[in-house]
């Protein structure tokens, strides 16, 4: 008799346990299922949707770009391989007295002397710790650059964007006929050459980029 209490009291005891160790199973089951496995759910979504944001298909500046590598200047902080568009170019003529001149949301103003050297905000303008005496200034709407006058055409030697002045990377170039084609400045020129005993320069169309708040002149093609 005794012995049938005993086992009894044991089997209660077994199906207890088995009860609480069910019990625990289900809460574990109910919390991955409704917090872990959704945050992890959405976790995935945001990622997956990122990538799809990232994943856009190429411009056709970049993929010019790619594909002619004397074009590039790439880098983190360039919106274009190309660098920024402008709009429109013009010839400013000096002045011996100020005249304002409007780049993005900055105005300047600007002049000459009686000796033709150029004045910005009253300031004397220097380039290699000389005072600069432009043969042409031109304004766009991103920049104004000068240039000055060699034994072929001209070279860019000082440019004004709307945090200041602006890097100028020539790169030896001489150039004439500035203008902008779809959106970027070009004109014709090159690099002096040697032709036995003669100079030249070998005319062909040059891009100037405004890239990383420098001008670099380079082939277009």
């Amino acid at each position: 008799m005794e012995n049938n209490q005993m086992n009894t009291k044991n089997n209660s005891k077994i199906i207890i346990v088995i009860m609480a160790l069910i019990i625990v199973g289900l809460a574990g089951y109910i919390v991955y299922d409704k917090f872990i496995q959704k945050d992890i759910t959405t976790e995935s979504q945001v990622t997956n949707t990122k990538e799809k944001d990232c994943n856009c298909p190429k411009c056709e500046e970049c993929v010019k770009c790619e594909n002619n590598a004397s074009q590039c200047n790439c880098s983190n902080t360039s919106t274009s391989c190309l660098g920024e568009k402008i709009t429109s170019v013009k010839v400013i003529n000096l002045k011996t007295t100020n005249q304002e001149i409007k780049i993005g949301k900055k105005t300047y103003k600007i002049k000459k002397d009686n000796e033709d050297k150029l004045y910005v905000n009253d300031q004397e303008v220097n380039v290699n710790n000389d005072a600069y005496a432009p043969f042409a200034v031109y304004l766009t709407d991103k920049y104004l650059f000068a240039t000055t006058a060699g034994q072929f055409y001209e070279s860019i030697n000082y440019a004004l964007g709307e945090q200041g002045e602006i890097g100028v990377n020539n790169g030896e170039f001489t150039m004439q006929n500035f203008k902008v084609v779809n959106g970027y400045l070009h004109a014709l020129g090159g690099k002096i050459v040697f032709g036995g005993y003669d100079l030249g320069v070998d005319m062909e169309d040059l891009l100037i980029k405004f890239s990383d708040n420098t001008l670099i002149v380079t082939y277009a093609k």
